[in-house]
């Protein structure tokens, strides 16, 4: 999927998580973090629920 095609659908979804007071993080795939989050497929979630 080409990254155009993507976008709105990235975007949807950053807004969703910041409607529920989320926090989004990107980071640069220029960054070696970048380059391994992208290789994982250029998406990842930290879930934490307090107890």
């Amino acid at each position: 999927m080409k990254e155009r095609e993507i976008f709105p659908e990235l975007d949807s979804l950053m807004q969703s998580v910041e409607k529920r007071k989320g926090k989004v993080h990107i980071v640069s795939s220029e960054h070696d973090a970048g380059k391994q989050l992208k290789s994982l497929g250029g998406v990842a979630a930290l879930l934490r629920f307090k107890i």
